[in-house]
This record gives C-alpha cells, sequence and structure tokens, in this order.
C-alpha cells in the first residue's frame, strides 16, 4: 500500500508547500538496474512525491555500512553514462509537477486514534475492521464521481 508517499504529499499540501520529497532507492541495493530504479521514481510520484533526493553513495564498507544496501550511483555501473538522462527526465518531472494545480476531491482520514479507542489489551479483532477498510480504499487507483468504495 503506498501510504507513506500519499501521508508526505498530503502534509505538503496542508502545509500550502509546492512540492515533496522523499530518499528514494534506499535499500535496493548495488545490483539494482536502470529499469528498477525507473520504476521506483515513477511509483514515488504517481503516488505525490515530486521531488526526489537520491539515497547516499557509500565510498567504503566500513562497519555498518556494508549492511546499508545501497544502490550503487556511480561509474561501475553499466547505465553510467545515460544516468544523466534518467536524472534529467525527473528534474523535468519535478518542475511540472511544482509549476501544476493539484486538485484534491477526496479527504481521507486515517482511522488510528478510533482504533486506539477500540483497541482492548491484546484483543486486536475491534480493530480489524477499520485496519481492512482503509487497506482497500488506499488500493484503489481511482473513483470516478458518484461511485463509492464497493464500485471498485
Amino acid at each position: 500500500m503506498p501510504l507513506v508517499p500519499k501521508r508526505v504529499s498530503s502534509v505538503i499540501r496542508q502545509l500550502g508547500k509546492k512540492q515533496a520529497i522523499t530518499e528514494s532507492f534506499g535499500c535496493s541495493g548495488w545490483n539494482v538496474t536502470f529499469q528498477d530504479l525507473k520504476k521506483i521514481g515513477e511509483w514515488q510520484f504517481v503516488h505525490g512525491i515530486d521531488l526526489m533526493c537520491q539515497h547516499l553513495q557509500g565510498y567504503a564498507l566500513k562497519g555498518l555500512r556494508k549492511r546499508d544496501y545501497p544502490p550503487s550511483l556511480f561509474y561501475q555501473q553499466s547505465w553510467w553514462d545515460d544516468y544523466r538522462t534518467f536524472n534529467d527526465y525527473f528534474a523535468r518531472l519535478s518542475m511540472l509537477l511544482a509549476e501544476g494545480t493539484r486538485q484534491d476531491d477526496v479527504l481521507l482520514l486515517h482511522p488510528i486514534r478510533t482504533t486506539w479507542v477500540r483497541q482492548c489489551g491484546q484483543d486486536h479483532s475491534a480493530i480489524v475492521p477499520y485496519h481492512e477498510s482503509f487497506a482497500q480504499l488506499s488500493r484503489c487507483r481511482s473513483m470516478s464521481p458518484g461511485s463509492n468504495i464497493s464500485d471498485q
């Protein structure tokens, strides 16, 4: 479920900001393909993130760094020569999205407070319907005016 990018972009809109930034490509590993990076970036952009901060480039594998699993965004990659085109693509996409106007027709409130109140001790059965409904609604690709969740 794309809840995190949707939450981040929601906060950005509520604060009246133009762009939402997240760190991209963490834990994608050294063998990540150019196509994988594009897919990850586009997934984030489709879900409301419109400014990319690419994951660190490790210069050493000392200590915990060797377990960070960053992508290698460096000249050793076979796609390094095309990396500028990749970055230009996302920079232009960022600019287009920042210059556009968002139109939000739906307000979705997260049921976290309700679930806190309903949860009793170790029995989580009372919150299951809230979780399932919210998860189902979050997975909906689009809703046309006049449709409801049961139509999807």
